[in-house]
């Protein structure tokens, strides 16, 4: 899944500092919102304490532990502190329409009399951040070619024929998307990245399909062997598979890497032997030390030139020494010796 971006830890550590003033000072006594009405004051007494313990979470790392005890805490007390750590929380781990939706809570949470400035400032940092969240948020279009009486599944939910062909709102990342026709089924891989809207058709299958059939998003058409050359020609094809033009450089390539390893193994002895000369002179060990080099610098590159030519001369047999499909024979042998 595509990562959200993320604030600088200080930074991080500053909004959450904030956060968690706000969370020590919610109100035990003052009326509280709407959805907050029926919260006694124990219950708000435990959701400061379960809101302390996920903002220590988070800055352990423990993503799991500060998101369940972010919920906790909410069920016990709704208010805009909350939602927007818990929100902040979804956003890092790229739960753009859950995060937005905790954001959006809070940017509603009519303001209260005697209500606390934190209460004040997490209202308007989710009023910000909130139209920027919505377009990044990706959208993913789903075509049916089939009757309403399909089932149209995206990550193992169920979309009305409603709302087929209408961009909905996803997660970035990528999605299993599932048609069920009868005891047929047709499956693709959506692929969704942040401000971007995928798109995926689906045809009814012509009758029961007893395998499940997987495609990606974008699938590549495949030629079967029966399919039509395409206007303008191609190159010939031996029963290889592959195409007279292919060999040419491949035969080219071959000749030019063995008339390398010849040439360079000639300068590899030639340096070898200045060597030796060197040594059995008692020149000056530096001197030797050179001569060592530059002799085991062109061993080295006359073995690379003959692995290449050992390399691209066995392919260079393959493609003409490749057996036909039907005999099992040897279809251009001739040729292949008559190039060498």
């Amino acid at each position: 899944m595509t990562g959200a971006l993320r604030l600088p830890r200080s930074l991080s550590a500053l909004i959450a500092s904030a956060l968690l003033v706000g969370v020590c000072s919610m109100p035990l006594t003052a009326e509280a919102q709407e959805s907050g009405a029926s919260a006694s004051d124990g219950d708000r007494a435990f959701a400061r304490e379960l809101a302390q313990q996920a903002f220590r979470a988070l800055d352990a790392g423990d993503n799991a532990t500060a998101l369940q005890r972010f919920d906790q805490a909410i069920a016990l007390y709704d208010v805009p502190t909350l939602r927007v750590g818990r929100a902040g929380l979804h956003e890092r781990e790229a739960r753009l329409i859950a995060a937005a939706e905790d954001y959006r809570a809070a940017a509603r949470y009519a303001a209260q009399p005697g209500e606390p400035v934190s209460f004040a400032q997490a209202r308007e940092k989710a009023q910000l951040v909130l139209p920027e969240l919505e377009r990044r948020i990706p959208r993913l279009v789903v075509r049916v070619d089939a009757e309403p009486s399909a089932v149209l599944l995206v990550d193992g939910r169920e979309i009305p024929p409603a709302v087929w062909g209408l961009p909905q709102p996803v997660d970035p990342g990528s999605h299993r998307v599932e048609l069920r026709v009868q005891d047929a089924r047709q499956s693709q891989i959506a692929h969704c990245k942040e401000a971007t809207t995928a798109e995926l058709t689906f045809h009814a299958p012509a009758g029961p399909v007893a395998a499940e059939v997987v495609a990606p998003t974008a699938p590549a058409a495949a030629a079967g062997p029966s399919a039509a050359p395409p206007a303008g020609g191609s190159p010939p094809v031996d029963s290889s598979g592959a195409t007279t033009s292919a060999k040419v450089p491949m035969v080219i390539t071959s000749a030019v890497l063995v008339a390398a390893t010849v040439v360079t193994g000639w300068v590899a002895a030639g340096a070898i032997d200045s060597y030796k000369k060197k040594r059995d002179a008692n020149a000056e060990e530096s001197v030797q030390e050179d001569f060592y080099d530059h002799a085991r610098l062109w061993q080295w590159i006359n073995t690379g030139t003959a692995v290449g030519a050992l390399a691209a001369s066995g392919y260079t047999a393959y493609l003409y020494l490749s057996p036909d499909g039907a005999s099992g024979k040897p279809t251009a042998l001739a040729g292949f010796v008559g190039h060498f």
